[in-house]
């Protein structure tokens, strides 16, 4: 019989543990993490916080909590029981979003769901990211992410996809969307459509003729807003008032790179190049980000 001591033993020892890699987390990713509630947790780092336990890096949304050096190597040999925990941790890297242009707000658009062809509820709007002015609005239905196969856009309007003939702005077809009005971001590659379901924290690749889920990658985290670029994956996340930016593992859904946003993120696309453009939600803005070991042009 082999008996095993909680790896940290006192108050909040699990919110502890899961900074015992020296790593920096953001309440609401703990809040995940533990299965606990975002005020639970942000309890219980304010009391560790008074106590000198744990301290804050950044303010507001962009704030991260971790471990003090001090206390980094007497809380890391209690948590060694945890080590498997951390794995996907030690792998990813993080970082702070660097944002090279904001854009708007926009007249009419209260809320920036995708880009650059951005949904605003009832158009579809394509952004110039050169001048940062609106080019193109079409009347359909968009509650949620934006796709363009180089012919088409496909756009989500509450449980459905419709296919969009940018030229004309006709509906040509429609298919049932994955999350059944869940849905929370939209890309095309590889010859299908990857749809995001956000509170599930998956990521669907559907077939865009029949809507038929060819397979599904689990995240970790919520789900608003896909890409893919250069055959990596990326998705959007907003919990809270935090949001960032992950490439995960397309096979395990295991996060390989983290990049934290100053406020949530309500919509993500490539430019297929050096750049993200991130949706701001109801702040009717979108923000360009440099993409990871790019000069952002």
């Amino acid at each position: 019989v082999v008996v095993l001591a909680p790896p940290v033993e006192e108050e909040h020892g699990a919110v502890l543990a899961f900074l015992a890699d020296g790593e920096s987390w953001s309440s609401s990713a703990l809040a995940i993490a533990l299965g606990a509630s975002p005020r639970t947790v942000q309890r219980a780092l304010e009391a560790l916080s008074a106590d000198n336990k744990v301290q804050a890096v950044g303010r507001g949304r962009a704030r991260r909590w971790m471990t003090p050096p001090s206390c980094y190597s007497r809380v890391r040999c209690r948590a060694t029981s945890l080590r498997p925990l951390f794995e996907w941790r030690s792998k990813m890297k993080r970082a702070a979003a660097e944002i090279l242009r904001e854009y708007g707000p926009f007249p009419d658009a209260e809320r920036i769901n995708g880009v650059t062809w951005f949904a605003t509820g009832d158009k579809l709007k394509a952004l110039d990211p050169e001048s940062g002015a609106i080019v193109q609005s079409i009347d359909v239905a968009s509650h949620a992410g934006t796709a363009f196969d180089g012919e088409h856009l496909y756009q989500i309007g509450e449980d459905r996809i419709h296919k969009v003939d940018p030229k004309t702005g006709k509906v040509v077809a429609t298919i049932p969307a994955p999350g059944n009005g869940g849905d929370s971001g939209l890309a095309w590659a590889e010859g299908s459509l990857w749809v995001g379901e956000y509170r599930a924290h998956k990521i669907h690749q559907i077939d865009p003729e029949t809507g038929k889920v060819i397979r599904t990658i689990e995240s970790k985290r919520v789900v608003t807003g896909v890409t893919w670029v250069d055959g990596e994956l990326w998705h959007a996340t907003w919990e809270g008032e935090e949001g960032d930016l992950l490439r995960i593992d397309p096979e395990t859904g295991d996060v390989l790179q983290e990049l934290a946003m100053p406020s949530g993120v309500s919509g993500l696309e490539s430019d297929g190049r050096g750049c993200f453009f991130c949706g701001g939600g109801s702040s009717g803005k979108i923000k360009a980000v440099r993409r990871p070991g790019h000069d952002g042009k």
